[in-house]
């Protein structure tokens, strides 16, 4: 705040950095840019729709929406008291949710959306299950995102991102014990699959020790590997030109378990290069990204596109 430097700059500065670094780092630019309206106490309003923005780079709209979303979580749900009323709460999320909409692509507010659930784990988890509630009644589609964003949460709390044996695990077992319902552990189950693939992206054997420790924890549906692809998808689509990403496409176990390599099949690369090369083209030419920031079936994805 105060440097007085204009979005579109800020992102060509983070797009210069190496691919890995340059993800992140415009994520931190829609962060920076949604918390400008804040520090300056005016309301946010169509953020990433003004005219001066179309020259922002395709490769930055999911991470733009990401920071973005980041921000107005963080924003609503620390306004909140203590000892908040089932009436507050579900106040501030039709705040939320009204921020969302206004200030997102069309085909890209999901991303905002599903923000809610990270800030609300890591940072609020007392209103998880309150927040939960509220979405049951208010849209089934939000409180899926809201679950996937719990994943990434969860992934991401101190004592699971702590690099050490079996961490990744223990955020599958802790999705399976604190979602109230299937809907919540799928989407929650999809979320930590997205982090353990991206921040780990440079480094295919990190998924490979977890599909070999923890494959029990992943083997009775689909949306693991449904996390594991979609995510790839965005990293496509934010990095295309990063060496990493074709280096974790091109990577198969070398040892001689044959379990291994049947498990990477399974859960990484048959799903992934199906969804990559089938329905990646269809979701990016339909502007329909946000779609993939929650467990569906991303054939389901593309038919109602085509249907449409």
């Amino acid at each position: 705040p105060g440097y007085g430097v204009t979005l579109p700059e800020l992102v060509d500065r983070a797009q210069a950095l190496e691919p890995y670094d340059a993800v992140w780092a415009t994520e931190g630019c829609g962060h920076l840019y949604a918390n400008r309206c804040f520090s300056e106490d005016r309301l946010p309003k169509n953020l990433l729709q003004e005219e001066h923005l179309s020259v922002l780079p395709g490769s930055s709209l999911i991470t733009l929406h990401a920071g973005m979303g980041l921000s107005f979580a963080t924003h609503v749900l620390n306004s909140l008291p203590l000892q908040s009323s089932r009436q507050e709460i579900r106040e501030a999320l039709h705040r939320f949710i009204a921020m969302c909409r206004q200030n997102s692509r069309e085909g890209y507010t999901e991303i905002a959306l599903e923000a809610l659930g990270l800030v609300a784990r890591t940072m609020h988890p007392r209103l998880v299950p309150l927040i939960d509630h509220e979405l049951s009644d208010i849209d089934l589609d939000i409180l899926s995102l809201f679950w996937h964003g719990i994943g990434r949460g969860l992934y991401f709390l101190p004592i699971n991102f702590v690099p050490h044996f079996g961490s990744a695990g223990r955020a599958i077992e802790m999705a399976q014990t604190e979602a109230p319902h299937g809907l919540g552990r799928r989407n929650a189950i999809a979320g930590i699959a997205w982090p353990l693939t991206l921040v780990n992206i440079r480094h295919p054997q990190i998924m490979n020790l977890f599909l070999s420790t923890h494959h029990r924890l992943i083997s009775d549906n689909d949306s693991f590997s449904q996390g594991v692809s979609t995510a790839l998808i965005t990293w496509l689509d934010s990095a295309p030109n990063d060496p990493s990403l074709k280096a974790f496409r091109d990577y198969r176990p070398e040892d001689e378990d044959a379990g291994d390599v049947a498990r990477w099949e399974e859960f990484v690369a048959g799903p992934s290069e199906s969804a990559i090369r089938e329905y990646y083209p269809k979701i990016k030419k339909e502007w329909r990204l946000g779609e993939l920031f929650r467990y569906q079936s991303i054939v389901r994805i593309t038919a109602q596109i085509e249907q449409a």
